[in-house]
């Protein structure tokens, strides 16, 4: 089983790599109408493609964040306290409420 294992992250690790690469290359090429080979090697790629996956490293690295944090927050208040509900729907994606009227 260890051996499986380890093939099971190995695999997750390359779908990561793979995911992260088409984040930055894929729209880069859909936009310049170029393939990999013509656009990865423009004078701007490799700082937009880095930017774009900084980006995407950080957004991820706050989701996993909020999820621990999450976690957290149902051992000490439960689902129903307003901190959970607040980062919950921030982690799913849905718009702030102001709290008040304009």
């Amino acid at each position: 089983m260890p051996v499986a294992a380890g093939l099971k992250a190995l695999v997750r690790s390359d779908i990561r790599v793979k995911l992260w690469g088409n984040l930055s290359f894929n729209p880069i090429s859909a936009l310049t109408g170029g393939m990999l080979e013509k656009t990865a090697g423009g004078p701007a790629a490799p700082a937009v493609s880095r930017g774009m996956m900084v980006e995407a490293q950080a957004i991820g690295e706050a989701l996993g964040l909020a999820r621990q944090q999450i976690t957290e927050l149902v051992a000490l208040c439960g689902k129903g306290c307003e901190q959970y509900e607040a980062l919950s729907a921030a982690i799913a994606g849905e718009p702030q409420s102001s709290g008040g009227s304009l």
